[in-house]
C-alpha cells in the first residue's frame, strides 16, 4: 500500500505546480495631449483654378511662301516688333512693283483726260462744242478718276501683303516651340507657327457659389467705393506653399452661371521672376466675409475616415472619446467650429494606440512642441 500512493501523491504534486498563473493586465499607452484653445480667425474662401497669361497671341501666316527664316530659339524671351518669321518675299515684292506701274499708268490716262474734259468744258462755256461731247469727255475722266482710286488700293494691298511676309512680336513676351522648320511652305491654313505669352503680370480666374458671393458682398470687400482693385487676394500652389507675390481682385462677370450657380471672378498677380506658369494648377484664397470665433487644435489632431473629420479626446478617467468635428483650415492653421470645447485634451500623437473608450496616459505637449 505503501508503494502505491507515493507515485500518486507525487503526481498530484506535480500537476498543481503546472497550473497557469493569470496574466498580466497591459499598461495603457502613453500618448501626447494638447488643449483645445479659443481663437477667431478671418473667413476666407478657397477656390481651384489655373494661372492664365494676361495677354496671349497665336503667330500665323497670313500669306502664302515659303518660311525663309526664323529668328528666336523655343522658349527665350523676345521683344515687341522683334522679327519673328521671314516669308519668302519675292512674288510680293514683284506684285507691288506691278501695282506701283498700274498705278503711273492710270495717273497718265487720268491727266490726258482730265486736260481733255477741261478743254471740252471752256469750249462748252463758249458755245463752241455740243453737249455730247463734253459729256463724253466728262465721262472719261470719271473713269481715269476711278481707275487710279482702283490702282492706289491695290498698291496698298500689295505692300500690306509683302508686309505680311514679316511675322513680327506683338509685345514682349516669352515664346514657345516652333512648329514649322526653316523651308516648309506656310499659310494662313497652317494654323499656328508658334504662341506668345505675355510678360509680366498672370491672371487667374476663379469662381465662388452664391452663398460665398452674397457673403463677399455683405463684407463691403466689392462694395465699399467699388475700389475692387484694393481687394487682396492669396494663392497658393499645389504643393501647399504660399506664393510670396502680390495679388487683387481685378474684375468680375456681370451674371451668375445659370448652369452652375457660381460667379466668375479674375484676380491679377504679379510675377517678377516667373514663378507663375501659365496652366498650372492653383488654389486661389479670397476674403469672404469677417471673424468668426472657433478653438483652435492642432492638424495632427484631426483624422479623417469615410465617416468624415474626427479627433480623440481624453476625457474622464484618462478613458478616449472620438468626437466627429467640422474643421476649416484658414491662415495655414485648423479650425474646429462643431465637436470639441476650449480646454478639453485632443490627442496629437498616439492616435494609432487608441480606441474610444480604452484608457490611457496623458502626457502635456511641451511648448517647444507645438505646431508640429
Amino acid at each position: 500500500m505503501r508503494h502505491t500512493l507515493l507515485p500518486a501523491a507525487v503526481l498530484l504534486v506535480l500537476l498543481s505546480g503546472c497550473k497557469e498563473k493569470p496574466a498580466a493586465v497591459p499598461a495603457a499607452p502613453e500618448v501626447i495631449v494638447t488643449p483645445a484653445t479659443a481663437s477667431s480667425y478671418e473667413i476666407y474662401t478657397p477656390s481651384i483654378s489655373n494661372v492664365r497669361a494676361y495677354d496671349s497671341v497665336d503667330l500665323v501666316a497670313r500669306v502664302e511662301g515659303f518660311l525663309r527664316k526664323r529668328n528666336f530659339r523655343d522658349g527665350e524671351l523676345v521683344r515687341k516688333d522683334q522679327l519673328l518669321f521671314q516669308i519668302e518675299p519675292d512674288k510680293y515684292e514683284a506684285a507691288v512693283a506691278a501695282a506701283e506701274a498700274d498705278l503711273l499708268k492710270a495717273k497718265a490716262d487720268q491727266k490726258n483726260t482730265s486736260i481733255d474734259y477741261q478743254r471740252q468744258k471752256s469750249l462748252l462755256e463758249k458755245d463752241a462744242v455740243s453737249v455730247r461731247n463734253f459729256d463724253t469727255a466728262e465721262s472719261k475722266k470719271m473713269q481715269s478718276d476711278a481707275a487710279v482710286l482702283a490702282a492706289e488700293a491695290k498698291l496698298r494691298q500689295a505692300k500690306l501683303d509683302l508686309s505680311y511676309t514679316q511675322i513680327r512680336a506683338p509685345f514682349d513676351g516669352r515664346i514657345s516651340f516652333n512648329r514649322y522648320s526653316e523651308g516648309n511652305l506656310v499659310s494662313p491654313s497652317s494654323g499656328s507657327l508658334a504662341t506668345l505669352l505675355r510678360s509680366g503680370p498672370v491672371k487667374v480666374d476663379f469662381r465662388l457659389n452664391e452663398t460665398d458671393l452674397l457673403r463677399l458682398m455683405e463684407s463691403g470687400s466689392v462694395r465699399k467705393n467699388r475700389k475692387v482693385r484694393e481687394v487682396p487676394v492669396e494663392l497658393y500652389f499645389q504643393n501647399g506653399k504660399k506664393y510670396a507675390g502680390k495679388g487683387h481682385l481685378d474684375s468680375f462677370d456681370n451674371q451668375v452661371s445659370q448652369t452652375t450657380g457660381t460667379f466668375q471672378l479674375r484676380a491679377v498677380f504679379e510675377n517678377p521672376d516667373e514663378e507663375l506658369i501659365p496652366g498650372m494648377y492653383v488654389k486661389v484664397r479670397l476674403r469672404t466675409g469677417g471673424s468668426a470665433k472657433a478653438v483652435a487644435v492642432p492638424l495632427a489632431a484631426v483624422q479623417t475616415d469615410m465617416a468624415g473629420d474626427y479627433v480623440y479626446v481624453v476625457g474622464k478617467d484618462d478613458l478616449v472619446e472620438r468626437r466627429t468635428v467640422k474643421a476649416t483650415r484658414q491662415d495655414g492653421s485648423l479650425y474646429i467650429s462643431d465637436g470639441v470645447k476650449e480646454g478639453e485634451l485632443v490627442i496629437v500623437e498616439g492616435v494609432t494606440k487608441v480606441r474610444p473608450g480604452s484608457k490611457v496616459r496623458p502626457q502635456r505637449q511641451k511648448p517647444a512642441e507645438t505646431g508640429r
